[in-house]
């Protein structure tokens, strides 16, 4: 069947004129459903205030169309009240527009005149569309899948499978996905659980239903609660869908590491240590390549020969960078050594650029000095090039808003780093030093390629060490692992610090020593670890995972 043309208010309601109550109500519920982020751009000082009405107007109007043999009961679930509140913010207000359309569809379930109240509903979600947008494209976006809708009906979809599919058939629009994305974190930062209506809204986007019992837990809730605000209404969900659904989210959720950053895994001694990352062998081997190696560490001695007195503040960076230099080429890492190279070329810059001022300036070295370097940069930058991990590296470039993400995750990181630092029987120090070297150069960095491939890789090797951490911790709270931890909580394991045992459940590794303190440091910096996951992988099941591993303890 050719596609249903619909493109404004009048098109719609005349096509609705023909169809059933219910469809009606399914279309006006899906068209507000999409401008849901659109409440991200208001100037409204509470905007918590008015998510939760909005959410739960949203969610009886959803559930009336995706479970339409319980409409009666469904309807009279408050979500059209609960909305209304916010309707009269101003004709303009794009929060008024989205109030108005969550709480006219919610009514076009309960009330007589469902045809009136559902063009409402899309209409006030056109508008909020045309108020908060930068362009026509998210309108035009909206339209065309309110036709994709329309031509469903036609192909004799059921209203309960249209209310399942996925809200966007050809895609979301960029601008809805960024302020979902900032709606998300404002959430998130509010430390209400909202994560269970992030989900909930993730599904709808994508098509996904959950059984019919957890669908409706949302919606079950009496008024009692819904009055006591957010952390109240959103702890009772978590309490009913976890109730229903007993069990924990994969380890799976946890990202995987990234490959061009420090890499992290657990040694004999139960501690979270660096993988080694050695130059390929083949690139090991070459004959050229290990000449360029050996000319690189002559460099770097001659170059840390100067003294201090002479080298100032590039003392440290060059000791460092000469300590990484191995006395055999496959023994060293190419990560760590990149990084380390990577500041001595800020450096290198720092001083070319205070060349073109008259003035004194703090980053100009003296000319042996300079000189000594330059031909050391040289050298190395020949050597990391021949390394394939090495060009892989050099050859990263970041958009303006890649890096304004590294620099939030860096930021985020902060804290969990200062604990690492102060912690024992968790990280070795060979670990503790790489993370802490590469936030700091991060940090220090100056604006520039250098400057910003030094940020995005503090961002990766930070984000795989919080990987590796949640993944030992979370383990126990899993499969025999859990068994482990539980009896060990009972006092079954009364040396539990020295003892050792092996998890062999659904993730299938490894021998613990101290895998208590990996616990117990995850619980001690829960909220710093909340933050940096969620600066990190805007993910609401990493959250919930940090939230486990927390309850597991006594």
């Amino acid at each position: 069947m050719p596609l249903v043309e619909i493109n404004n208010r009048e098109e719609l309601e005349a096509w609705l004129r023909k169809e059933p109550r219910e469809v009606a109500a399914a279309l006006a519920a899906r068209a507000a459903l999409r401008v849901l982020p659109l409440l991200q751009t208001t100037k409204f000082d509470e905007l918590r205030d008015i998510s939760l009405p909005v959410f739960r107007a949203l969610a009886v109007s959803w559930a009336v169309a995706r479970y339409p043999a319980r409409g009666t009961e469904l309807a009279a679930r408050g979500g059209y009240m609960a909305a209304a509140q916010f309707m009269a913010f101003g004709p303009t207000d794009v929060t008024a527009l989205v109030a108005n359309a969550a709480a006219r569809t919610a009514a076009a379930a309960v009330t007589p005149d469902a045809l009136t109240a559902a063009a409402r509903a899309a209409a006030y979600a056109a508008d909020a569309i045309f108020a908060a947008a930068d362009d026509g494209a998210a309108a035009a976006a909206f339209w065309s899948a309110v036709s994709i809708d329309a031509t469903r009906v036609e192909d004799r979809w059921s209203v309960s499978d249209i209310a399942g599919s996925p809200l966007w058939p050809q895609g979301q629009p960029e601008r809805l996905q960024s302020l979902w994305l900032e709606m998300k974190t404002m959430l998130l930062a509010e430390r209400q659980d909202w994560p269970v209506w992030i989900h909930w809204y993730d599904l709808r986007l994508s098509g996904r239903v959950r059984d019919e019992a957890v669908e409706l837990a949302y919606v079950s809730i009496g008024d009692d609660l819904w009055n006591q605000g957010p952390a109240v209404v959103n702890a009772e969900i978590k309490w009913r869908i976890a109730a229903l659904e007993s069990k924990s989210p994969p380890i799976d959720a946890i990202p995987e590491q990234e490959t061009l950053a420090t890499r992290f895994g657990i040694n004999a001694q139960g501690l979270i240590d660096v993988v080694p990352d050695p130059p390929e062998p083949g690139a090991a081997a070459d004959l050229l390549q290990r000449e360029y190696y050996g000319e690189t560490r002559l460099k770097a001695e001659a170059l840390v020969a100067l003294g201090s007195n002479q080298l100032g503040e590039l003392s440290g960076p060059a000791n460092r960078f000469r300590e990484g230099l191995k006395d055999r080429i496959e023994d060293i890492s190419i990560t760590s050594l990149w990084s380390r190279g990577n500041t001595l070329r800020i450096r290198l810059k720092a001083h070319d650029l205070s060349m073109n001022s008259v003035e004194p300036d703090a980053a100009r070295l003296p000319p042996l000095v300079a000189e000594t370097l330059r031909d050391l940069v040289h050298t190395w930058n020949i050597f990391i090039g021949g390394d394939a991990k090495g060009r892989e590296l050099d050859e990263i470039r970041l958009g303006p808003q890649d890096v304004e993400a590294a620099k939030q995750v860096n930021a985020a990181a902060r804290p969990v780093i200062v604990a690492l630092q102060q912690s024992e029987s968790v990280v070795t120090p060979e670990a503790i030093e790489t993370i802490a070297e590469q936030a700091e150069t991060a940090k220090n960095a100056p604006a520039g390629i250098d400057g910003e491939q030094a940020a995005d890789l503090s961002r990766k090797t930070t984000g795989n060490f919080v990987s590796e951490l949640l993944r030992r911790a979370y383990s126990l709270c899993l499969g025999e692992g859990r068994v482990a931890w539980k009896e060990s909580r009972a006092g079954f394991y009364q040396a539990a610090g020295a003892a050792t045992f092996t998890v062999t459940g659904p993730v299938g590794y490894a021998v613990y020593n101290n895998w208590p303190a990996i616990v117990s440091f995850v619980a001690r910096n829960a909220e710093a670890l909340k933050d940096l996951v969620i600066a990190a992988w805007h993910n609401p099941t990493l959250v919930e995972i940090v939230d486990l591993v927390v309850r597991s303890l006594p």
